[in-house]
């Protein structure tokens, strides 16, 4: 199953984690039943798999990042999004890693390009929320969910403020 998502992907080492527990394979080998991605996508359907994908953002655009992300894959996030939409895929968690805890505020763009590529995806925003305004800016773009991290436990924002984004997305 992992061979066929490194396909599906591109990816040729996955990291993954179950429980407390971390796990690794280089090029798909012995993990068998415990990663719920690539075929899991076709077998239970596109919405009740959530993809997550960290991402660094360089000259050439969003690129997937791996191993803790201190390495790069080289992979683009559209090339492997277009894979994993072609296969069904119809949610995304995606974390700009340069923002994350970076109380810098979301990377807008990022996910209006996200979004414009895949209009029909659900995509939950990671990195960089600092306060409502915020989660109001990533709402108007027409994001259901987000992370937010450091913004609730530092308290520049709210449980409220949290509770009143997911009651409106």
């Amino acid at each position: 199953m992992l061979q066929k998502h490194c396909r599906v992907s591109g990816l040729r080492d996955f990291l993954g984690h179950r429980g407390d527990s971390w796990y690794r394979s280089a090029s798909g080998d012995a993990l068998g039943a415990h990663v719920a991605i690539g075929t899991r996508i076709v077998r239970y359907g596109g919405d009740r798999i959530v993809l997550a994908l960290d991402v660094t953002i360089d000259e050439a655009g969003p690129v997937l990042a791996t191993h803790g992300w201190t390495k790069s894959s080289g992979l683009s996030l559209w090339d492997v999004m277009d894979r994993y939409a072609a296969n069904g895929a119809r949610h995304l968690l995606c974390t700009d890693i340069g923002r994350d805890g970076a109380m810098s505020g979301p990377n807008f763009e990022l996910y209006d390009e996200i979004l414009s590529r895949y209009p029909d995806l659900g995509l939950q925003a990671s990195g960089g929320v600092r306060h409502a305004a915020d989660l109001q800016a990533l709402q108007a773009l027409g994001l259901p969910a987000a992370i937010t991290g450091r913004a609730l436990l530092d308290g520049a924002i709210s449980d409220t403020e949290v509770a009143s984004f997911r009651q409106s997305a």
